[in-house]
């Protein structure tokens, strides 16, 4: 997996207390941690989260199962809950505490589960694709001009596995797909594209070929600029839009 690969998945958080702002990283020296503070049976322990939104982790000299439920979670600066109505158990009890996190300039709300062991939850897909970084379109690669010119093999050699992962990360799998309605045959274009989100090529090539029995030759010969990818969302928002014909 490329270095561009995984910040699509690492993303990294500067996280806040919603009632005092104060910024909640860790002030050991060369720990890079957001620190918070938990209640456990009217013990009180040190909370630290991974800032890649990943799972969070506990730190306190007693030993603590991954199953285990905490009272409470509160700032270790103004003290008070971050315990939040907006998401309750099925007991009607508050399960999350909520933070404020920063990723790529954007400020966004993330809820922290009261169970060890269980990763953030409570943020939308919209949210998710706000602190998405910026992909750019994957540019195919080609034959070396001064090697095509001397042979009849096809110029573009096709997208590598790693460059097709990092492409279909730019899909924003719209609800109602303006780029199934603007292909001729409409092909299933995010259900597709979510195959291949999950490196499963061959079930993408079998969706594809659901409605289209030529694939291979439409994806070379098909002008996709002025039809599925000419209604991309994306360039609509001012980015190039998503490659469909390449994948």
């Amino acid at each position: 997996m490329s270095d561009n690969q995984n910040m699509t998945y690492e993303i990294y958080l500067t996280a806040y207390c919603p009632h005092c702002s104060i910024g909640l990283k860790s002030a050991k020296r060369g720990e890079d941690k957001i620190a918070l503070k938990g209640k456990f049976q009217e013990k009180e322990l040190d909370l630290k989260i991974n800032p890649y939104l990943d799972f969070f982790e506990i730190s306190t000299s007693e030993e603590i199962s991954e199953d285990t439920l905490l009272d409470d979670i509160s700032c270790p600066s103004c003290k008070k809950s971050l315990l939040t109505d907006e998401y309750e158990d099925e007991n009607g009890c508050k399960a999350y505490a909520k933070l404020i996190v920063a990723s790529d300039k954007k400020l966004l709300p993330v809820y922290l589960p009261l169970k060890f062991g269980k990763p953030f939850a409570g943020l939308s897909k919209a949210d998710k694709r706000k602190m998405k970084p910026k992909i750019p379109r994957q540019k195919m690669p080609e034959q070396d001009p001064n090697l095509r010119r001397n042979n009849f093999q096809e110029v573009p050699h096709g997208l590598p596995s790693e460059l097709a992962l990092l492409e279909a990360q730019r899909c924003l799998q719209c609800k109602n797909a303006p780029c199934v309605k603007g292909c001729p045959v409409e092909v299933d274009i995010p259900a597709f594209i979510a195959l291949i989100k999950e490196a499963d090529f061959s079930g993408a090539a079998r969706k594809i070929k659901e409605t289209n029995i030529l694939p291979a030759v439409c994806g070379r010969v098909c002008p996709q600029e002025d039809q599925c990818e000419g209604v991309c969302i994306l360039q609509k928002m001012g980015d190039a839009p998503f490659a469909i014909g390449n994948l």
